[in-house]
């Protein structure tokens, strides 16, 4: 077995929305006429890890891209990340690892997802750093699949994290770090 790579598209958008953004975030077109999740889609695919993906009951445009794709999916109107996390970490509990990836990251490039499953062959956890900030995605192995089952808040993983510090992997691409939370300006600075 191998870890897999968890993508989070169940969020509501409301730091976009709030910050003016009009339409679904994650359907925003950002390269070649791809859409921020098909972007985020395509570069996990391309690892060649398995890839699942969990999103609410209503985005159907993510429903279609990942039957498009072949990738399976969960629907789960979730009331944060943390729960989103713990119902993909259940779909795929028959996985050696999680890699859990933000769906409105699409610059993530395929390397670094590489370099993070290599990393949790000897760590509980792993995670890509960018000039000291903490980026995705965020590498879990088998040993903290508990914890993860056991995520409900909007923290996400971050109780994970603090009891399994993650080994930092310093990477010089910053597209592991950049999201597309605000429509004024894009692209930001995770951390």
């Amino acid at each position: 077995m191998t870890p897999g790579i968890l993508i989070t598209a169940a969020g509501l958008g409301s730091r976009y929305q709030a910050a003016g953004g009009r339409g679904f975030k994650l359907d925003q077109q950002v390269a070649d006429g791809r859409s921020v999740f098909q972007l985020t889609l395509k570069h996990a695919c391309d690892s060649g890890l398995p890839v699942h993906v969990v999103t609410r009951s209503s985005y159907l445009s993510i429903q279609a891209h990942c039957r498009a794709m072949g990738v399976p999916y969960t629907c789960r109107d979730t009331r944060g990340l943390g729960e989103t996390i713990a119902e993909g970490v259940r779909y795929s509990a028959g996985w050696d690892g999680w890699l859990i990836q933000l769906a409105d990251m699409p610059f993530v490039p395929v390397d670094v997802y590489r370099l993070v499953t290599h990393a949790l062959a000897r760590h509980v956890s792993a995670r890509p750093f960018y000039h000291r900030l903490p980026g995705h995605p965020v590498g879990f192995s088998r040993p903290a699949k508990e914890a993860l089952l056991q995520l409900q808040d909007a923290e996400g993983a971050a109780a994970v994290l603090r009891r399994y510090p993650p080994f930092k992997i310093q990477v010089r691409d910053e597209g592991v770090v950049r999201d597309m939370d605000l429509p004024l300006q894009p692209i930001r600075m995770k951390g």
